[in-house]
C-alpha cells in the first residue's frame, strides 16, 4: 500500500510541477510576477498538497482575474487545487516566510528534474 501512495504522491507532485511550470513564465509574459509557495516549493508535497502561488507587486481587481484565469487555465485538468495569495493581501512576517520558502521558473524545473517531471 504505501509504495501505491508514493507512485500516486510522485504523479500528482509531477503533474503539479508541469502545471506551474506553465503558469509562472505565462504570467511573467503578461508583466506579473509570481512565484509557488508551500510544499511544492520546499519538496514536501504529499498526496493531499495543492499549489500555493504568491503573486507579488501592487495587483488590482482587472489584474487579478487575469492573474485568476492564467493559473486556472494552467491548473484545468490536472486534478490538483490550488490557491492564490497576493502580495498585498498578506501581514508582513508571514509575507517574509513565504519570501525564503518560494520558488521560480528555474527552480521549478530544478524540481522536476529531480523528480522526472520535466
Amino acid at each position: 500500500m504505501e509504495r501505491l501512495v508514493a507512485k500516486r504522491t510522485a504523479e500528482r507532485r509531477a503533474r503539479a510541477l508541469r502545471c506551474a511550470l506553465a503558469a509562472i513564465p505565462a504570467l511573467k509574459n503578461q508583466g506579473i510576477q509570481a512565484y509557488v509557495i508551500g510544499s511544492l516549493a520546499t519538496g514536501r508535497f504529499m498526496s493531499h498538497s495543492d499549489v500555493d502561488y504568491l503573486v507579488t507587486g501592487h495587483i488590482g481587481p482587472m489584474d487579478r482575474r487575469l492573474v485568476e484565469a492564467t493559473i486556472a487555465g494552467a491548473m484545468a485538468g490536472s486534478n490538483v487545487g490550488y490557491d492564490v495569495v497576493y502580495e498585498d493581501d498578506v501581514e508582513e512576517d508571514l509575507l517574509e516566510e513565504f519570501r525564503h520558502a518560494r520558488a521560480d521558473a528555474p527552480r521549478l524545473l530544478e524540481l522536476a528534474h529531480q523528480a522526472g517531471a520535466a
